[in-house]
């Protein structure tokens, strides 16, 4: 492990499922589905920037 001390930057980013301009699917894809059951979560239509923007000022 690293001294933390050394540590100058953290990079977060996320990947952005669905365009805000395009309408929201009715369903999830099967990427999707493969998604929420890997990360072992429900899978969702899609997600959005507002999404992510609203579940990372939640502090989960």
């Amino acid at each position: 492990m690293s001294d933390l001390s050394d540590i100058v930057a953290i990079d977060v980013h996320t990947h952005v499922s669905t365009s805000v301009k395009a309408p929201p699917p009715e369903a999830p894809s099967e990427g999707a589905a493969a998604m929420a059951r890997y990360f072992h979560t429900e899978a969702r239509a899609a997600t959005t920037v507002p999404d992510i923007a609203a579940y990372t000022a939640s502090g989960r």
